[in-house]
């Protein structure tokens, strides 16, 4: 699977109302649609490998350690994201 795919919003980041943080596995925005953050894998994927996941998690508890993922993508299966609630 491409690491980058034009025809999805969340590889093109749109729309994006903030992003308070962004580095090179993974970002970080308020959700649009429901108004929490959620993480969202830089790569077009529909879940990262173990290494990342260990990232992601730390960049969670780092920004938001009282939030916990909701774990499951409805919307966009195909590139992985979740939702903090």
């Amino acid at each position: 699977m491409a690491e980058y795919e034009p025809n999805c919003s969340l590889c093109r980041k749109d729309p994006i109302r903030e992003q308070p943080y962004f580095d090179e596995v993974c970002w970080v925005t308020i959700c649009p649609l429901h108004g929490n953050p959620m993480i969202v894998l830089n790569a077009h994927r529909p879940e990262p490998t173990p290494e990342e996941w260990e990232h992601i998690k730390q960049v969670k508890d780092r920004l938001y350690l009282n939030l916990r993922f909701r774990g499951y993508m409805a919307s966009m299966p195909q590139h992985w994201h979740d939702h903090l609630v």
